[in-house]
């Protein structure tokens, strides 16, 4: 129970950088925020006893930092999500060799699919719009995943972080088109 209760905890702290990302203004501010945010929940994952998300974590950060600093190219996106994947399934063998019998233990490497996504997300994404969409798909991702581990505070925090992501990018869209002069809502 107390596992359950720090792991909660720690969650928490990382959700308060991925909801400062829904907000940021601009692709660097949003990777620095998702950098802390991947720190964070790696160390809560660690709680968890959840290997390969803590490792996809882990390597996130790396990911999260290099693009904040425009330092990530299509050699980048290879090599990271090449290491998520293997570093992510590596660090958690046993799941692999449960999953055999119990399919749900496959659900132990969402964070290294959403690790991916985010990845290759990050690479294709040019805009500031395609970084938040691509976001909302990697969240969701998380809150099953969080659901799945009882990660109750970050399950729900990013099921707001969801809603808010979704409002700032309808939002978003709705002031681009404003700036170019085309009727809004249709």
């Amino acid at each position: 129970m107390l596992r359950l209760l720090l792991g909660n905890l720690v969650s928490l702290s990382g959700a308060v950088f991925l909801g400062a990302s829904c907000f940021a203004k601009e692709k660097r501010t949003v990777y620095l925020c998702l950098f802390a945010e991947s720190l964070l929940l790696a160390a809560a994952q660690l709680v968890f006893r959840m290997p390969a998300g803590a490792v996809a974590l882990i390597v996130a950060a790396g990911r999260n930092l290099l693009v904040a600093f425009g330092r990530f190219g299509r050699w980048e996106a290879v090599l990271f999500s090449g290491l998520t994947l293997v570093c992510g399934v590596l660090a958690d063998t046993s799941a692999i060799m449960g999953a055999l019998a119990d399919p749900r233990l496959f659900l132990n490497f969402l964070p290294v699919i959403a690790g991916v996504q985010l990845t290759i997300a990050s690479y294709a994404a040019k805009s500031l719009r395609g970084v938040k969409y691509s976001i909302l798909v990697n969240v969701f991702l998380w809150i099953v995943y969080s659901f799945y581990i009882l990660d109750i505070v970050t399950a729900f925090s990013n099921l707001a972080i969801f809603a808010v992501d979704l409002i700032a990018l309808i939002d978003m869209k709705g002031r681009e088109k404003r700036a170019a002069g085309e009727p809004v809502g249709k």
